[in-house]
Formats: structure tokens, C-alpha cells, sequence
């Protein structure tokens, strides 16, 4: 039986199990999906273990950017973005690519908007503008100057949180990247009349927001992709987690 599994920390909340085992039985493959807890102190030594036990395995916040040391190749748009969150293992070797891209451009090609802000600066921001390079974009961040360089984007705009709480703003879509740990609810005061896209799923929407969206879609639509890569099939997505 072939071994899956995702890594990062804290992932106990995660529904990759549920729909890549779904896809496992429905396909007729043979393999099973796990959660395997890994803090970024302990990647190091979790690596050969990995290697060993695995035929491929996710990875998720806080190690997307971490684990590219270890790979033994690493996919160009991963490499260009500095994020991995898919790793097959051939022949002993590390093969990174990112699948977030291709998750968020299914889901943000159905939103009509011409103009987005994005909420924080790390790694997963970087991954939407890389997703929605021809809309016009302001960053929303703590540090500007800190942004401009994590994020190496020139063409677009940048406000601190405090600017954007004073922004007035309306039918705009609004993208939160931040950890699901943070609260997001002060920042978005005054901002009813707009789209909120958030990266995150599970959560508990008490937002005074006009439409909500949360980042379930983005997440099937990845792991569909990484699907494909280790088993060369392209799941159909309908239904997969109800």
C-alpha cells in the first residue's frame, strides 16, 4: 500500500485525509492518507523518515517555505515562488512542486473583480498575486517595506492595516492570506460591502461582510492537482467532501 500524508503544524482541523482517501477508494487505488504533525524545528529529522515511509506527502503552514532546502528538485513555479506544498517521492528523491496556484486560479477566475487586496505578506500572498498577476493589487500588511521585500513585487500597491481600517472601500474583493490563527475581524470593520475570499476553510464566519467565501474550493482544487501528480489521474471534484 502506498503511504500519503500532510505535514505542518497545527493540522488537526485538516480534511485533506477525508477527500484524498475518497479519491483513493473511488479510483480503486490502493493507498491510504494521514496527518503527520511536524513542527519546523523537527523538519530536519522528520526528512528521512518521510523519504522512507511515504510515496508522496503535502505540506502546509509553517513549512512551505522550509521544506525547499531538503528537496532534492523542485518544480519552477515552486522555485520562483519559494513555496512547495506537494512532494512525490521517486527512487528515494524529493520532488517539490506547488498545486496552491492552480487552486486559487480555479476559484478567483469565477470572482468579477477588478480590483483586490490582499491581507498579509508571507508566503501564501505571495501565491495569489502569482495567481492573479493582471488585476490590480494592494497589499495589506504591517510592515511595508518588510513586504516589499518578502513579496519582491514592484507593480503593486502597499497600505498598512491601519491605513486599510480607514479606507473606505466597496464591491471590492478583499483575499485574507493570514494564518487561520490570527483574527482578521477588527481589520475588516467597515467593510461590508465587499467580497472576502479567505484562504482558510473551517472557519467560523462572524464577519460584517456582504459575501463570504471561504477557502474550501482553493483547497479541494489543489489537492486535486497533487492527486494527479502521484497517481497520474485527474479526480472529479463534485461532492468530494460533502
Amino acid at each position: 500500500m502506498n503511504k500519503y500524508c500532510l505535514i505542518g503544524y497545527p493540522i488537526e482541523h485538516s480534511l485533506s485525509p477525508k477527500m484524498h482517501n475518497k479519491w483513493f477508494h473511488r479510483y480503486g487505488i490502493h493507498a491510504h492518507y494521514k496527518l503527520e504533525e511536524v513542527r519546523p524545528r523537527e523538519l530536519e529529522t522528520k526528512i528521512r523518515y518521510l523519504t522512507k515511509n511515504y510515496s508522496g506527502f503535502n505540506v502546509t503552514y509553517p513549512l512551505k517555505k522550509e521544506i525547499t532546502p531538503y528537496l532534492d528538485w523542485i518544480s519552477r513555479e515552486a522555485k520562483d515562488l519559494k513555496s512547495v506544498n506537494t512532494v512525490t517521492v521517486e527512487e528515494g528523491k524529493l520532488l517539490g512542486y506547488n498545486t496552491d496556484v492552480f487552486g486559487i486560479k480555479q476559484v478567483i477566475g469565477k470572482i468579477q473583480n477588478d480590483h483586490c487586496y490582499i491581507l498579509g505578506n508571507g508566503n501564501m500572498a505571495k501565491t495569489v498575486i502569482h495567481s492573479i498577476n493582471s488585476r490590480d493589487i494592494t497589499v495589506v500588511c504591517r510592515d511595508i517595506d518588510k513586504a516589499k521585500r518578502d513579496l519582491e513585487k514592484d507593480h503593486i500597491n502597499y497600505i498598512t492595516y491601519h491605513e486599510f481600517k480607514e479606507h473606505q472601500i466597496s464591491h471590492k474583493l478583499i483575499i485574507n492570506t493570514l494564518p487561520l490563527t490570527l483574527d482578521i475581524g477588527e481589520i475588516l470593520l467597515g467593510k461590508y460591502e465587499n467580497t472576502l475570499l479567505d484562504c482558510n476553510y473551517k472557519v467560523r464566519n462572524n464577519y460584517n461582510i456582504r459575501v463570504y467565501l471561504d477557502g474550501l474550493e482553493i483547497l479541494i482544487h489543489q489537492g486535486a492537482e497533487a492527486f494527479r501528480i502521484w497517481t497520474g489521474k485527474t479526480p472529479v471534484v463534485d461532492g468530494i467532501l460533502d
